[in-house]
């Protein structure tokens, strides 16, 4: 599996891919540490997209199973997670179904050697905003979590924040402390 993913997707020694433009929104939320959990238990894959993303600007942290990724998740320390199917101890599946009832808002992307039609429709209905199949290319998965947290960019937009008081404008929600 990791034969396909070829060194021109993979950062060399030394090597840094180029980051966006400095006015791009999802640069900016890279540089500034934007924050990915990677729940794979293939010690070569986690090396490889850690190095990968971490070289465009995301801090990244990882889980090896599927129990120790959901509570990793479920902290809410992420902007983004990156979740195969097939784990240890708690399925993929299990961990997208309860990521989404507790944190409907955190982008969710599949990356699975699970690529058949009804895997992919699977993944995506049980909440996962983008699927992605192994093998796969670095510069791929990066641009799809940019994209993901260029939607949460903008809709965040949408809300304003001062001290402990938040107004969603969307919505029309007020909550101060967490509190509506």
């Amino acid at each position: 599996m990791l034969a396909s993913m070829t060194t021109a997707d993979s950062p060399g020694k030394g090597e840094r891919p180029a980051l966006a433009e400095p006015g791009d929104a999802q640069a900016e939320l890279a540089r500034n540490g934007a924050s990915v959990l990677l729940i794979e238990d293939e010690p070569g894959i986690v090396d490889f997209v850690r190095r990968g993303l971490e070289a465009e600007g995301f801090s990244v942290e990882a889980a090896s199973d599927g129990i120790q990724g959901e509570r990793m998740a479920l902290s809410g320390d992420f902007d983004a997670v990156v979740l195969d199917l097939m784990l240890p101890r708690r399925s993929g599946l299990e961990v997208l179904e309860s990521v989404r009832r507790a944190m409907p808002s955190v982008p969710v992307i599949v990356l699975s050697a699970r690529g058949e039609i009804e895997d992919r429709v699977g993944g995506l209905d049980a909440g996962a905003v983008d699927y992605l199949v192994k093998p796969f290319s670095m510069a791929e998965l990066v641009a799809r979590v940019r994209a993901q947290l260029r939607v949460i960019a903008q809709a965040s937009a949408s809300t304003l924040q001062a001290e402990d008081i938040e107004v969603d404008l969307m919505t029309r929600r007020v909550r101060r402390a967490a509190t509506r």
